[in-house]
C-alpha cells in the first residue's frame, strides 16, 4: 500500500515538472516572438510631431519686442529606431540663434527647416511639415518704466466694520524692463485677484503681482498689502443751517439747526465735531413770496472719516418778515 502511494507521488511530481517545463518553453517562445515583432515594427517608417524650443543671445542693451513662439512643432519622418533615439536624445528640438547688433532675426520656412534638420540628433530623419511659415524677431533698445500697482480686490466687511484708513501698499509700484515700444503700452500693473469676506480686524499679507509676459521683467513679484479695519459706531450733532443767496429782507429759518447722524470709527470718534459739517440752503432758485416757503438743504462739507451721513430732515422752512408801515403821524 505504501509502495503504491510512493509511485503515485513520483508520477505527480513528474507531471508538475513537465507542466512547468512546458510553461517555460511557451514563455520563451512568446518572448522571442515579441522581440522579433518589436524589431520589425521599429524598422518600419513612421511620422511623429516634436516641439521646437528656441534659445537666443542678444546684447545687454537690447530687448526683444516679441519672443519666439512656444507652440512650434515639426513633423518628423523616419524609422522607429531613429525616432526612438531622437526622443531619447532630446525632449524638444533645440534651436539657438544670435540677435547680434542688427537687432533682427528672420527665418523663412526653408531656413527654419534647415535649422531644425541641423538640430536633430538623428541625421537620418526628415522633416515633412512645420506649423509656422516664418519666425521674425526684432530687438530694440532696452528701457525701464515705473508704473503703479493696480489692485484687484473684493472687500466685504462684517456688520459695523469699515476701513479705518486708506489701504497701505509696499511697494506701491513696480519697475518694468523691456523694449520701449512694449513698455509704452502699460500705465499700471495688476496684482492677482483676491477676495476678503467678513472682515473684522486689520489684515496684512503678501499679494502676488500678476506674472509678466516673457519679454518683460518686473522688479518685484509680490507686494505687501495692509487693510486697516476697525469697528464703527454712531454719532450725531445738531448743525446750523447756512443760508446762501438770502434776500435783502429780514428772513427767519425754521429749524435753524438740523440733526446730522453718521457712522465713525472708534479711533476717530472724539476727533469729529459739529463744526466739521456744513449744511447749506440756497435761496437763489426759490420763489420768494409772502407766507410760508420751503428750501432743500444740502451737505456741502463733512469729514472724510465719517460714513452713512443722514439728515433728520432734508429741507427747512423760511419766513420773510417786512416791517409794518406807521399808520399814525409822528407826535409834534
Amino acid at each position: 500500500m505504501q509502495f503504491t502511494e510512493k509511485i503515485k507521488k513520483q508520477l505527480d511530481n513528474i507531471r508538475q515538472f513537465k507542466l512547468q517545463e512546458d510553461r517555460a518553453i511557451l514563455l520563451s517562445c512568446i518572448g522571442i516572438a515579441l522581440v522579433f515583432w518589436i524589431l520589425v515594427k521599429l524598422s518600419q517608417e513612421y511620422t511623429s510631431q516634436k516641439q521646437v524650443s528656441f534659445t537666443y543671445l542678444a546684447p545687454e542693451d537690447l530687448a526683444l519686442t516679441n519672443i519666439p513662439p512656444d507652440d512650434v512643432y515639426a513633423t518628423l519622418k523616419g524609422t522607429g529606431w531613429n525616432l526612438m533615439f531622437e526622443y531619447l536624445a532630446n525632449s524638444t528640438i533645440p534651436v539657438h540663434f544670435n540677435i547680434g547688433e542688427v537687432g533682427e532675426f528672420n527665418l523663412n520656412r526653408a531656413q527654419l527647416r534647415a535649422e531644425l534638420l541641423a538640430a536633430l540628433a538623428s541625421k537620418e530623419l526628415d522633416i515633412t511639415e512645420i506649423n509656422y511659415d516664418e519666425i521674425n524677431l526684432r530687438a530694440e533698445e532696452k528701457s525701464t518704466k515705473r508704473v503703479p500697482l493696480r489692485f484687484r480686490l473684493r472687500l466685504e466687511f462684517a456688520p459695523e466694520h469699515h476701513l479705518s484708513a486708506p489701504l497701505r501698499i509696499d511697494p506701491d509700484s513696480v519697475t518694468l524692463t523691456g523694449a520701449y515700444s512694449v513698455l509704452n503700452n502699460f500705465t499700471s500693473w495688476p496684482t492677482d485677484t483676491l477676495e476678503f469676506l467678513d472682515l473684522t480686524n486689520t489684515v496684512t499679507l503678501a499679494i502676488p503681482v500678476q506674472k509678466p509676459p516673457p519679454e518683460i521683467q518686473l522688479s518685484a513679484r509680490e507686494t505687501e498689502l495692509t487693510i486697516p479695519v476697525e469697528s464703527y459706531t454712531e454719532k450725531s450733532f445738531f448743525v446750523p443751517v447756512t443760508l446762501k443767496n438770502p434776500p435783502s429782507d429780514s428772513l427767519k429759518v425754521f429749524p435753524d439747526k438740523i440733526k446730522v447722524s453718521f457712522a465713525v470709527g472708534l479711533s476717530q470718534y472724539d476727533s469729529v465735531h459739529y463744526t466739521d459739517f456744513q449744511l447749506m440752503a440756497d435761496l437763489k432758485a426759490t420763489s420768494l413770496e409772502k407766507g410760508k416757503n420751503t428750501v432743500p438743504v444740502e451737505i456741502t462739507a463733512q469729514p472724510k472719516a465719517v460714513k452713512n451721513v443722514v439728515l433728520s430732515r432734508k429741507s427747512v422752512e423760511f419766513f420773510i418778515l417786512k416791517p409794518e408801515e406807521n399808520k399814525t403821524d409822528k407826535p409834534q
